[in-house]
């Protein structure tokens, strides 16, 4: 293993094609580590850094560096400065460190982890797992069946193609599913949850959600807190949880399974004909325990409800405030 040690000028530092240890330590320099599973530090200036082939590591250290790990199974650590971490081909492992980061894990199932501050992290094409850390973060999984987790702070999660798992934690997040079937998780505080394409499974958590089923045959929890259920296109179930929750109906084969009269809504003001509670009841029919709504845009069934318990002060019906 060669060992290169460079000095307080800003320079460029170059490995062979076996694995090297390089330290560029004082000013702004370039570093290519080449062939080998080389250990590279940049020092205490604002580097360029690149592995080449080989399972690198790379290390950034002080200013604001570029840490790029080529072909190989590379681990990147990006130090104390507003870094940019590019993993390039292979299964990376991207740490940003202490500022506000830039991860990038390319091709590979990569693994992303963005640190105190407010980052951003872009899985790539394969199945990648994102952690955003503290801060209000941006994850993005790409292509693949990718899990984001946001952490502290206020994140915005978008999955992507593929089935992906998004968990905000604690904060006011927003989750976006893109395509696939995948799950959300709210978690803490007053998140918005899109399931977009697919079939998707939405849990707002505690607060005061918003769930948005979008295409496809959604599952809708809202959990603790005033919730807004919305399934959107397809056959959808709505639970509210706890608290004063608003199921929406908006077109589709829906079922409210929890809704409770004493204190959640209804709001019907995308159904069209229904202006109050007489056109309501004429579209009404009691099936067993459950009321059945005949609508033009489909059928909602509202479970554990009778015929009695249909009065206007649960229904928005588009012309006014929804009273509950």
């Amino acid at each position: 293993m060669t060992r290169i040690m460079g000095t307080r000028s800003s320079e460029a530092l170059f490995g062979g094609p076996r694995a090297d240890v390089i330290d560029g330590r004082g000013g702004p320099d370039d570093v290519f580590g080449k062939g080998g599973a080389d250990v590279l530090r940049g020092g205490g200036g604002a580097d360029d850094i690149r592995g080449g082939g080989g399972d690198d590591e790379i290390f950034g250290q002080r200013q604001a560096d570029v840490l790029r790990g080529g072909a190989g199974d590379d681990l990147l650590v990006g130090g104390l400065g507003g870094d940019s971490l590019f993993g390039g081909v292979g299964d990376d492992d991207l740490r940003g460190g202490g500022g506000r980061d830039m991860l990038s894990g390319g091709r590979g199932a990569d693994m992303l982890f963005g640190g105190a501050r407010a980052d951003v992290l872009r899985g790539g094409g394969d199945a990648d797992r994102l952690f955003g850390g503290g801060g209000g973060d941006m994850l993005r999984g790409g292509g693949g069946n990718d899990e984001l987790f946001g952490g502290g702070g206020a994140d915005r999660l978008r999955g992507g193609a593929g089935d992906d798992r998004l968990e905000g934690g604690a904060g006011d997040d927003i989750l976006n599913g893109g395509g696939g079937g995948d799950v959300l998780v709210g978690g803490e505080g007053d998140d918005r949850l899109v399931g977009a394409a697919g079939n998707d499974r939405l849990f707002g958590g505690a607060g005061d959600d918003r769930l948005i089923g979008g295409d496809g045959d959604d599952t809708l929890e809202g959990g603790d807190g005033a919730d807004m259920l919305d399934g959107g296109a397809g056959a959808d179930v709505l639970r509210g949880g706890g608290g004063a929750d608003t199921f929406v109906f908006t077109g589709g084969d829906d079922v409210f399974e929890d809704f409770d009269a004493g204190e959640d809504g209804i709001d019907l003001s995308g159904a069209s004909g229904i202006g109050g509670l007489l056109d309501l009841l004429a579209v009404a029919v009691q099936a067993g325990d459950s009321v059945v709504l005949g609508l033009d845009e489909g059928e909602l069934t509202i479970l554990d409800f009778t015929l009695l318990d249909l009065t206007a002060e649960l229904f928005d019906f588009g012309d006014g405030p929804l009273l509950v």
